[in-house]
């Protein structure tokens, strides 16, 4: 996972997102000068700043991890 971090940083990917539906869970991360840190959703939104005007409405997509 770190060797991925770092070609994706490297290539220039803005923000990474890891969502885990066997553990409920969501990662994003966003690069900064060249590493990527964690950033953490504005409650149940996460409002991306690589695509404009996208919000990832985190409970609906977990709505579908129990439909599963």
């Amino acid at each position: 996972l770190a060797i991925k971090r770092k070609i994706y940083a490297r290539f220039g990917v803005q923000e990474y997102w890891i969502i885990d539906p066997e553990l409920n869970e969501f990662t994003f991360l966003r690069n900064r000068d060249g590493s990527f840190e964690q950033i953490s959703p504005n409650g149940e939104a996460f409002t991306s700043q690589a695509v404009a005007g996208f919000v990832l409405n985190l409970a609906r997509v977990r709505s579908k991890f129990r439909t599963h």
